[in-house]
């Protein structure tokens, strides 16, 4: 996210596109979400099935306080992570 203003509200949201060839069940594996939160970080984001062609959108708020961020350069990193699982649909003909 870049240089972050400490008590500023910053918001980076990316589009997640399913270019096929097959539908994907997408979501959010485990997260440590008791270390997200400690640090000021939200995550949203829905399991959502998506069909080729369609959408949706992970959305990752972070509002750090000086109570938290006392220093004047602080280092954070996390780790989000995605899992798809593809929907395959068969027709078997006699």
């Amino acid at each position: 996210m870049g240089y972050i203003a400490i008590d500023v509200k910053t918001c980076y949201s990316t589009m997640i596109v399913n270019y096929g060839p097959w539908n994907a069940e997408v979501t959010i594996k485990k997260l440590e979400k008791k270390q997200l939160e400690n640090s000021g970080i939200l995550v949203q984001f829905e399991k959502t099935t998506l069909t080729i062609g369609k959408t949706t959108c992970l959305t990752i708020i972070w509002q750090p306080t000086a109570i938290k961020y006392c220093e004047r350069s602080t280092r954070e990193q996390h780790t989000i992570y995605l899992e798809v699982n593809l929907i395959l649909y068969f027709t078997i003909f006699k």
